[in-house]
């Protein structure tokens, strides 16, 4: 059952209500929702039998203000919002696992460990369920609700089984429809957890998710078993008249491509005492060769190379350990005998030289990788760039050195998934979106020749720029809500002190009109003069000082370079290298009638990715890795170079957005810079950015703040 088909969710009621309550809410949501859903609903909650199930998958410890969390947390996982706030030691295992189901499409199961984390947690947590405990919660509910309680815990048995197959087919609906290197990644991560079983003690969940596993991948591996054994038998029937030496190499890597599908059934087959009867038969087939060859042939080397990776491969047979060992020895003994070494080879000699020291750098590649994990973030990108670098002498040095192609593929494998697992630990641990692109990025760089790392970098670059499209509105969203805050604290602490100035002035001027008053003199009488005098002269009024206003000078701040040729359209400065063939196209439609200077460089990174030239009322075409970048921009009319632009009445642009460009979705990206705006501003950025299927339109406006380039 469904979290959204549950009838107590349906109908909105809780655990406790009784058949009155039920009725009325029937009544009330036959006028909201499908009256045929409500029915049933009614007729489950009603029948005390059927009415277990609706239980067993609800919240059953759980009051109304709590059930209402849980829902507000399951909406907010389901929507891709970042939302933690349960107290999850609050609600019981039955509760959180039906908590951890109702959030399953949520989950990224494209990525491994993710993946890993979360049916290890959902099988740890059915495993932790009470039969007693939970009969205990369903009928202190029922006596609130006035319904027959449960007599036995057999009643509840029959719906946990039930749960456990819903949890299987949902788990294994999830897993089967990623792709498939992802997901016999997952069940071989969950079969050593199974296998070693100190940490996690659920168990039924692993091995339904296992047993799924073999049903999926059977007729796969049945064939490549197959394919095995008619090579061993052909090198033996032929062993005369072929080159034994590339046969037997060509053997051993179609059985390391066989144990790479086979590891996850030997491990949980091991878990259970028991062994994987393919690989009995698949073992057995191999010694035989061995035997063989040695014996009849004379091949012994050959022999003793698929007596040891027969041993490293059907490890997990410990029933073999010792005859194996035995034919081990033996071979060496007699190669040791015959004044031979074990790899007379010379070639072979020296990639074996090679191979040891390959492995003391992975030692160190593992140490750099354990030092990102546990670095502090302003020391993060120092210690990805060491690691980075360090992966990329590596396989230049196995490209190099390593001859054979199947084991070259190996190591080369080997080295990016432990170099990616670096970028996945940055998303899943440290959130630290931009720094786990920037890994993944180059682990497709170095390694994108090899198709399963091409495709697993290519789902993890898509998810990431997905993400970090969705942090990029989070931040702008938290920023404008920021901004709103502060202006209206603004306007009210303004209102405020002009409601205080105000009252000062009020008060002032009344005091200053009381003292006036108390003040004024006695007026003195007045004296006729006593004889006629002529009329008095006021003085002449003083010339006031006549100024000469200069006009304000303009200011031009002096250039080194001297005006230039305009460049090509299209013309590029700078592009950053790359080995990847999956760029997209960017077309630039200048519809200002200045010429244009365009950058762009990495989001919250800064590192310059791509800077052309773009002449008025032109249209030019560059090529663009897949990225999420910022635009920067500058106009004018007279050219001075990269140093100066366009000179003193350099128009300068930026935009506050990112953009994002996806060889996936969109090959060629079209962007419009629009006509300048006819309000005259000059200290404004791009502020009007329209993203439509692929399509930028730009509205161009200036700024002569040149510290944005």
């Amino acid at each position: 059952m469904r979290y959204e088909d549950n009838p107590f969710r349906v109908l909105g009621i809780s655990q406790t209500d009784g058949k009155h309550e039920i009725v009325r809410k029937v009544e009330e949501k036959g006028l909201l929702i499908d009256q045929k859903q409500c029915a049933n609903a009614r007729t489950m909650l009603a029948s005390p039998k059927r009415r277990i199930e609706a239980e067993i998958h609800w919240f059953l410890d759980c009051d109304d203000a709590r059930i209402k969390e849980i829902e507000d947390y399951i909406a907010a996982q389901l929507e891709g919002k970042d939302s933690d706030n349960l107290q999850w030691a609050y609600y019981c295992p039955l509760t959180q696992l039906n908590i951890q189901l109702a959030c399953i499409g949520a989950q990224e199961f494209e990525n491994p460990l993710s993946a890993k984390d979360y049916i290890l947690g959902v099988s740890r947590l059915f495993e932790s369920i009470d039969v007693g405990s939970v009969l205990q919660m369903i009928n202190t509910c029922r006596s609130k609700a006035g319904f027959p309680a449960v007599i036995s815990a057999h009643e509840v048995e029959p719906a946990l089984a039930e749960l456990r197959t819903e949890i299987k087919q949902s788990l294994s609906r999830h897993l089967q429809s990623i792709p498939e290197d992802s997901y016999i990644q997952i069940v071989a991560l969950l079969s050593e957890s199974y296998s070693g079983n100190q940490k996690y003690k659920g168990q039924a969940v692993l091995e339904d998710i296992i047993s799924e596993y073999q049903i999926y991948i059977d007729d796969t591996l049945h064939q490549l078993g197959q394919s095995i054994i008619k090579t061993a038998r052909f090198i033996l029937m032929g062993a005369k008249k072929i080159d034994v030496r590339r046969a037997v190499a060509d053997l051993l890597n179609q059985l390391r491509a066989w144990d790479k599908l086979a590891q996850p059934l030997q491990l949980g087959a091991l878990t259970k005492g028991s062994s994987h009867e393919e690989s009995k038969e698949l073992l057995l087939s191999l010694r035989e060769l061995a035997v063989n060859l040695h014996n009849e042939y004379g091949f012994t080397e050959e022999s003793l190379a698929i007596t040891i990776a027969t041993q490293e491969v059907f490890k997990e047979l410990p029933e073999y350990d010792v005859l194996l060992n035995e034919d081990n020895q033996a071979l060496t003994g007699i190669i040791e005998e015959n004044g031979k070494e074990e790899t007379p080879d010379p070639e072979m000699l020296r990639e074996q030289e090679t191979v040891e020291k390959i492995e003391q750098s992975l030692k160190q590649l593992e140490k750099s990788m354990q030092a990102v994990q546990e670095s502090l973030p302003e020391q993060r990108k120092e210690k990805i760039n060491k690691l980075l670098s360090q992966m990329t002498e590596l396989d230049k040095f196995i490209k190099w050195k390593v001859s054979n192609r199947g084991l070259r593929n190996q190591l080369r494998e080997r080295i990016a998934y432990m170099v990616r697992s670096v970028g996945i630990e940055l998303h899943n641990t440290n959130k630290d979106f931009a720094n786990s692109l920037n890994v993944i990025d180059a682990v497709k760089e170095e390694f994108g020749d090899l198709d399963q790392i091409s495709r697993a970098t290519n789902q993890d670059i898509s998810e990431l720029t997905s993400q970090i499209s969705r942090q990029i509105a989070a931040e702008v969203s938290k920023k404008k809500k920021r901004r709103g805050i502060i202006i209206s604290a603004c306007v009210a602490f303004a209102l405020l002190v002009g409601w205080l100035v105000i009252g000062v002035l009020v008060t002032k001027n009344q005091n200053s009109n009381q003292t006036s008053l108390s003040t004024t003199p006695t007026p003195r009488p007045t004296v006729k003069p006593t004889s006629t005098t002529s009329p008095t002269t006021k003085p002449a009024a003083t010339p006031k000082p006549t100024t000469t206003t200069k006009p304000a000078s303009t200011f031009a701040p002096a250039y080194s370079s001297s005006a230039q040729e305009r460049p090509e359209n299209g013309h590029v400065f700078y592009t950053v290298g790359t080995k990847s063939t999956e760029y997209c196209q960017l077309k630039i439609v200048n519809q200002h009638s200045e010429d244009y200077y365009i950058k762009l460089v990495k989001y919250l990174v800064g590192d310059k990715v791509v800077c052309f030239y773009v002449r008025g009322n032109s249209t030019a075409t560059v090529d663009v890795p897949s990225g999420v970048y910022e635009l920067k921009m500058a106009s004018g009319s007279t050219w001075y170079g990269e140093k100066d632009y366009f000179g003193t009445y350099t128009s300068y642009s930026k935009d506050p957005d990112s953009y994002v460009f996806s060889y996936d979705t969109t090959p060629t990206w079209l962007m419009d810079i629009l006509s300048q705006r006819s309000d005259n501003s000059f200290w404004t950025m791009i502020n009007n950015t329209v993203y439509e299927n692929g399509h930028y339109h730009i509205v161009g406006v200036k700024n002569r703040f040149s510290a944005f380039l």
